[in-house]
């Protein structure tokens, strides 16, 4: 085999293994947060008022507390929430990237 027809086959399986990645995590995260939203929509006002404001009274509670121990201020905190989210959302992807590259490459012929 060539080099540019191991490239081809590196490319090709990287494409059915990103699929059969996306689909997986399509199925693990994305449909239940669907069925999540979907029962929401289905609850009444009332329901969805007082949810609201025990969540944002809980997470206002939550983050001054997190922030006094911290000795930090709220917004501080907010913004390292924001980072640390970004920061795992990259280790996802990226992780993801490389277990993939990692079977397609154990797939090549060694020569």
């Amino acid at each position: 085999m060539s080099d540019d027809d191991d490239f081809a086959s590196f490319k090709n399986c990287m494409q059915i293994q990103l699929n059969l990645d996306l689909e997986a995590w399509d199925v693990a995260l994305w449909e239940p947060m669907k069925a999540l939203v979907a029962w929401w929509k289905q609850q009444q006002d009332f329901t969805k008022l007082f949810s609201g404001f025990l969540l944002g009274k809980g997470a206002k509670v939550l983050s001054a507390w997190i922030a006094g121990v911290a000795g930090i201020t709220e917004a501080a905190l907010a913004l390292s929430f924001a980072q640390a989210l970004i920061a795992v959302a990259a280790g996802i992807a990226l992780g993801t990237f490389l277990d993939v590259a990692g079977r397609c490459i154990a797939q090549l012929p060694v020569s």
